[in-house]
């Protein structure tokens, strides 16, 4: 009787072993399969395209043996720091890591014939800070900044560049983020002709700048926002060369500044009866 009930204990250790081993070798096969599947479904290469004994590329293949990414390594030290993807052969998308710290900075999309139609850019804490759009040939028509985006950026674009055959045309700024803009300047042959400013915003300029082959020529000011400016300032080779007022609005102006090659004043007249000639005038000593 003892040993029938050994036996039967036995039989049943026998088979919990059995069970276990059974259940161990299912898990571990399963886990043994997935892990195949992965890396069966992927298949990668390694390139030294210079020969230095350093991989600085690696080629990414799915199962039908279909190029999907490629990622490079241009300084060579072991950080992969740009990565191509791959559609039916052609670019879809590129991003970048320059400065290495581990976070994408800037996302190109291409579309057709592998022509640039975007490009995002972020900062560190991943907040869109660049857009940009592109034409049908991939010259860029369109740019918005977050100008803050330096790590303290809220993600707002608040400055904007219009680009003509990849030539900037018209730069906007909301200078003080309240989602309006008061400041533009407009460029031909990538320099500035004329530049605006609306600092508090009521829809009225009070600085208006002229260039010329981007050095100031002419500075307006409306100064009470009556749409006059009675104070215009000149310039020669970019530095001030005389100034004038007309308080009263007359068209006449009411004083006018004289000034040297180095913007140091050297004569001042004004029209103290409103007649519309200078009455009185002082000289100062160059020295």
């Amino acid at each position: 009787m003892l040993d029938k009930q050994i036996l039967k204990q036995f039989s049943r250790m026998q088979i919990c072993i059995l069970f276990a081993f059974v259940f161990s070798f299912a898990a571990w096969a399963l886990a043994t399969n997935v892990h195949a599947d992965v890396h069966a479904s992927e298949k990668i290469i390694e390139k030294d395209t210079d020969n230095d004994k350093i991989i600085n590329q690696k080629l990414f293949y799915d199962e039908n043996n279909k190029l999907i990414r490629v990622e490079f390594d241009s300084d060579q030290n072991g950080f992969f720091e740009s990565v191509q993807y791959y559609q039916d052969g052609a670019v879809i998308r590129v991003e970048r890591d320059k400065d290495q710290d581990g976070h994408t900075d800037c996302i190109d999309y291409y579309g057709k014939k592998q022509i640039l139609k975007h490009q995002e850019c972020f900062n560190e804490k991943g907040k869109l800070i660049r857009l940009t759009e592109f034409s049908k040939d991939g010259q860029p028509l369109i740019m918005k900044k977050d100008s803050k985006g330096d790590g303290k950026g809220d993600g707002k674009f608040d400055s904007f560049y219009k680009f003509e055959n990849s030539v900037i045309i018209l730069f906007e700024k909301d200078t003080n983020g309240s989602g309006t803009i008061n400041r533009r300047i407009n460029y031909k042959n990538s320099m500035p002709v004329r530049e605006t400013r609306d600092d508090n915003e009521n829809g009225k300029e009070e600085l208006i700048i002229i260039y010329d082959r981007g050095l100031i020529l002419e500075v307006r000011e409306d100064r009470d926002e009556d749409d006059f400016f009675e104070k215009v300032s000149h310039y020669s080779k970019g530095k001030l060369s005389s100034l004038t007022v007309d308080n009263n609005k007359d068209g006449n102006p009411d004083n006018k500044e004289y000034y040297d090659q180095n913007s140091r004043i050297i004569k001042k007249c004004e029209d103290r009866n409103n007649t519309g000639q200078f009455d009185i005038c002082w000289f100062y000593d160059e020295n």
